[in-house]
């Protein structure tokens, strides 16, 4: 059993702006890559999925949609993280140089991979989404 809050979990999130105006990935150093609502991200976050959601409201304010996917521990993350953007390369573009930005609303099928290829390994986990 869980003994902390999910927003307090390391894991894996799918994050993507509500607005149909592009916006830079990240604005503090204006990263030519922009993105709206057609596009999708899918992240790991190392200290927890509050800290990490805070980073993308301060750069795209509060219209947007945040997903806890997965509780993972960190030290699994980047290895799945790999994995998943591999695959999802495979059938998503990827957005400008962006390497976790893809030029896809088909959210669910994202989730259908990260599922796949979590449910392939021996790591605990939790699917929260």
């Amino acid at each position: 059993m869980r003994k902390k809050p999910i927003s307090e979990e390391t894991g894996i999130y799918l994050v993507y702006t509500k607005s149909t105006k592009l916006q830079s990935i990240y604005k503090a150093k204006n990263y030519k890559t922009q993105v709206n609502n057609q596009y999708t991200k899918i992240g790991i976050t190392q200290n927890s999925f509050a800290s990490r959601k805070k980073t993308y409201e301060a750069n795209f304010g509060s219209d947007l949609v945040f997903k806890e996917l997965i509780i993972l521990d960190k030290k699994h993350l980047k290895n799945v993280e790999d994995e998943i953007i591999n695959k999802l390369k495979q059938e998503f573009n990827k957005v400008g140089s962006s390497r976790e930005w893809f030029d896809t609303t088909d959210r669910g099928r994202i989730i259908e991979i990260v599922r796949d290829i979590l449910s392939k390994t021996n790591f605990y986990y939790e699917v929260v989404f």
